[in-house]
């Protein structure tokens, strides 16, 4: 006997019996009544995140935002931000997951660096982590994004 199945993307990580996929004859549908699968597509996970931007910056907390992967390979189920001060090296680091593309990192030290990297996650798994991109918290109550601009002109 040979069999054909022919799977579609809404099956993917459902349990199926084989009886449930293929029509069969009843004679058929006895044999088979025991055997189940779990069915897997073979997929790619999402490409690296190519920036990180610091949209605001204050002594404590410091506001990123990036873009989608340039390959996606899926439905982008969350984003994972892996950060730490930049003289830890990775020894220490914390991860934050959001749902969208932007998160607000707290609970940072005034006048430090430190270092973030950004990945997605797909029903394929985790993509690999986009490059460091390091920021520096400042001194003052003020946000980077607040600060006035002076403009004079030349006498």
């Amino acid at each position: 006997m040979v069999w054909c199945l022919t799977f579609s993307e809404r099956a993917i990580g459902k349990k199926q019996t084989v009886a449930q996929m293929v029509k069969t004859t009843r004679q058929e549908r006895s044999m088979v009544k025991s055997l189940s699968f779990f069915l897997f597509f073979l997929s790619l996970a999402p490409s690296p995140v190519n920036s990180i931007q610091a949209k605001d910056i204050t002594r404590h907390t410091i506001s990123l935002a990036w873009q989608q992967p340039e390959k996606a390979n899926g439905v982008i189920l969350e984003y994972e931000v892996k950060y730490y001060e930049k003289d830890q090296n990775e020894r220490s680091y914390r991860i934050v997951k959001t749902l969208s593309r932007n998160t607000d990192i707290k609970g940072l030290t005034p006048l430090t660096s430190y270092v973030f990297h950004v990945r997605a996650r797909t029903a394929a798994g985790y993509g690999e982590f986009s490059a460091p991109f390091e920021f520096m918290t400042n001194s003052g109550e003020w946000s980077i994004a607040q600060i006035p601009v002076m403009m004079s002109q030349g006498h």
